[in-house]
């Protein structure tokens, strides 16, 4: 078995006990690292299943354990052309992180800066 379809199991496994076991905090970040795994194959569908299947965002409270969460669902809406799903998200979490300078903070709108190289800002 090579390293990845070891890592594959593995994190497979893992995700099974910690559902059998009721641990819903690391249950839910195992299934995003699950996720993450999927992107990495290339397995948008599945990595959008795992979205999908996951409650709505309403307002969350945000907690620093969480933080990997919000930033797998974030990839994933990425990877999966879904940009405007991500924004929100991405505010969250981007507006959680201490001492960013302003010019990596999320902002609204068109880039401050202009357009970007493929598109309208």
């Amino acid at each position: 078995m090579d390293r990845k379809a070891e890592a594959r199991s593995l994190t497979a496994e893992l995700v099974k006990q910690l559902k059998e076991q009721d641990d819903g905090e690391m249950y839910k970040n195992a299934q995003a690292f699950q996720a993450i795994q999927y992107l990495c194959d290339g397995k948008k569908d599945d990595a959008m299943r795992w979205l999908l299947s996951r409650e709505p965002e309403e307002e969350p409270a945000f907690r620093v354990i969480d933080r990997y969460y919000y930033l797998v669902k974030i990839r994933v809406l990425l990877a999966c052309g879904q940009p405007e799903g991500a924004l929100p998200l991405i505010e969250l979490v981007g507006g959680l992180l201490p001492g960013l300078p302003p010019d990596l903070q999320c902002h609204r709108g068109p880039h401050p800066q202009g357009p970007g190289p493929g598109g309208d800002g």
